[in-house]
């Protein structure tokens, strides 16, 4: 699985983005997650997947948010340096 550093370095979204993305992760996560598999008619094998389903969910939307982390604070950083730039001038 990718780290939310190699994220952050590999693409060029916003913090914003990674927050929404992160966000719409943990959407669906919790839509499959308010679902009563034991009144749905599946085996135990497809309600496994879906539990599998919902922890892998919750690592990627985890990741994603902490990708936005690292992003907003590297975008606040380069906010302070450019106004720092603008009143050194």
């Amino acid at each position: 699985m990718r780290t939310a550093q190699k994220i952050v370095d590999q693409s060029y979204y916003n913090a914003k983005d990674h927050k929404d993305k992160g966000l719409s992760i943990k959407r669906a996560r919790t839509t499959l997650a308010k679902l009563n598999l034991d009144e749905l008619d599946m085996s135990v094998k497809e309600k496994a997947t879906i539990t599998t389903a919902i922890a892998t969910l919750d690592q990627v939307a985890e990741t994603f948010m902490k990708a936005h982390r690292i992003k907003d604070k590297k975008e606040k950083l380069r906010e302070e340096r450019r106004a720092a730039a603008k009143n050194w001038f």
